[in-house]
């Protein structure tokens, strides 16, 4: 997909004011789909870098968040990372206070990975 094509269909995508909506990275053609190239089945693939990881809701977290201009330009601004967990709705305004509340609400492990 041409670099113009993408940009334009960013301008078309409108984000709620309290909550990114990580879906609408299907609108720029970006899949999200599981892998099955012999890989475990809780494997999620990101078709930009092909990153592995745990699951649609954290695939939609690295897509916007390494692979989306208008997010990195927003987040700044506002309150922008969602909580690693789908059914947490912590929004916060970087990846550190995100791991941080992840360790101390979740009890993630110290040491886990970003993505």
């Amino acid at each position: 997909m041409e670099i113009d094509s993408i940009k334009e269909k960013l301008k078309n995508i409108k984000y709620d004011s309290n909550e990114v909506k990580y879906k609408k990275f299907e609108k720029l053609g970006i899949i999200l789909n599981q892998s099955n190239e012999g890989q475990k089945s809780n494997n999620y693939v990101c078709s930009v870098c092909k990153k592995c990881l745990i699951s649609s809701h954290c695939l939609s977290i690295h897509c916007i968040e390494n692979h989306d201009t208008f997010f990195n330009l927003t987040s700044a601004k506002k309150p922008s990372f969602v909580c690693f967990l789908e059914e947490c709705k912590s929004i916060v305004f970087n990846k550190q206070e995100r791991k941080d509340h992840c360790i101390k609400d979740h009890k993630f492990p110290v040491d886990f990975p970003d993505f």
